[in-house]
């Protein structure tokens, strides 16, 4: 039985990895953090974010 127990369709979490890509780097070319890289450059309060 896998981790999601076939009760998903389309499970977005792990979309993409195939067992040898669970590294951070693979994670960001895959689109990881770009919200936080945004909310930190850009200097957003924690109340907008939230």
């Amino acid at each position: 039985m896998t981790s999601l127990h076939d009760r998903h369709i389309n499970p977005l979490i792990l979309a993409g990895l195939n067992g040898e890509n669970w590294h951070l780097q693979d994670y960001v070319a895959r689109g990881g953090y770009q919200q936080l890289r945004r909310i930190l450059e850009q200097k957003i309060a924690p109340e907008q974010v939230i």
